[in-house]
């Protein structure tokens, strides 16, 4: 062990090489640590933590990079700092100990992409993240996914449910995804809290175009296959 040491240390880890000797496991010093992150597919990275916080730069800002750390056991993560050109995934639990205030984004509007992987009863709104940045969201693989009521979907393009998954979101949520946004997929949906005044006099404020399940629509306890 080495204690007293100031400085920085530098490496390249090839992540692609195949070997014996597992993924890698990477330990911050406890004055805190930079780590960039060029690229890594799904269990490429075991760990990352450190006594210090550790600070996450991903992708290198030149060309696209893809860094996938949903199979990534992450603490003591201070922030996260995406390069325009990088896709990351990242699980939902793991972004909200790091905090949204704590991810880092100064590019264009739509450069780079933040996938938030397992959402569920979480708070999400895409107003606590940086401007610009492309989020979207990935649903938990449970059968029942109830979104929290304090979640404001504004801004989202799309959910995809996924087989044996039904969503419930309420019908104020629906309509703020509905703003340009989708509900695909093979699962269900069940829209609740629907009123005479959020669908209008004979439906007419009901915009049901960009819905595309082979699942079934629940409205009020009104089923009816899209």
């Amino acid at each position: 062990a080495t204690t007293g040491v100031v400085g920085t240390l530098t490496a390249n880890v090839d992540l692609d090489v195949e070997g014996d000797n597992g993924p890698l496991e990477f330990i911050g010093a406890a004055g805190g640590t930079e780590l960039t992150i060029e690229d890594a597919a799904e269990g490429d990275i075991s760990s990352i933590g450190g006594a210090g916080p550790v600070n996450l730069t991903v992708g290198n800002g030149t060309g696209t990079d893809t860094v996938d750390l949903t199979a990534t056991t992450l603490t003591n993560i201070g922030t996260v700092t995406i390069n325009v050109g990088t896709t990351l995934s990242i699980n939902f639990d793991d972004a909200d100990n790091i905090g949204a205030e704590n991810f880092i984004y100064e590019g264009v509007d739509g450069g780079a992409t933040l996938n938030l992987v397992g959402l569920n009863d979480q708070v999400f709104a895409l107003a606590n993240y940086p401007e610009g940045l492309n989020v979207t969201l990935t649903l938990a693989e449970l059968p029942t996914v109830t979104l929290n009521p304090l979640t404001d979907l504004t801004g989202i393009d799309g959910l995809v449910i996924p087989e044996g998954t039904t969503l419930f979101l309420s019908m104020v949520q629906f309509q703020q995804l509905n703003d340009g946004g989708t509900l695909t997929g093979d699962g269900s949906v069940v829209i609740t809290g629907v009123t005479q005044e959020s669908v209008g006099i004979n439906g007419v404020d009901l915009d049901m175009d960009d819905v595309d399940l082979t699942g079934t629509l629940a409205l009020n306890g009104a089923d009816s296959t899209v």
